[in-house]
């Protein structure tokens, strides 16, 4: 298994970016400050060493690279938010709870 280098704060910081063009509004959909937005974008452009945003009159615009990162963080966020409906779903059927047998598996 091989792990992302940007963290799930970065991916959603790009993809709210990406939907509002905006670090004031990007930071009012994830509840954080502008600021935030920005240090969240910079350690991403840092880990994966190519800027993912210019800003153009105003408007933060993706890269080539940052929409092909976007799209991609996109897929990943939903992914996340599918599994958690899953547990939560679980939980409320009383499933929660159980045990799963991994053969080979002791404790």
């Amino acid at each position: 298994m091989r792990y992302p280098r940007v963290d799930m704060e970065g991916l959603t910081a790009i993809v709210a970016l990406t939907e509002t063009g905006d670090t004031v509004k990007a930071g009012a959909l994830l509840n954080i400050g502008p600021s935030a937005v920005m240090k969240r974008l910079s350690k991403a452009e840092h880990e994966l060493l190519t800027k993912l945003f210019r800003k153009t009159q105003g408007k933060m615009v993706p890269t080539t690279d940052g929409k092909v990162y976007s799209d991609a963080a996109i897929r990943a966020i939903e992914d996340a938010v599918l599994a958690e409906e899953k547990v939560i779903d679980c939980h409320a059927q009383g499933q929660s709870s159980s045990i799963i047998d991994i053969p080979g598996l002791h404790r």
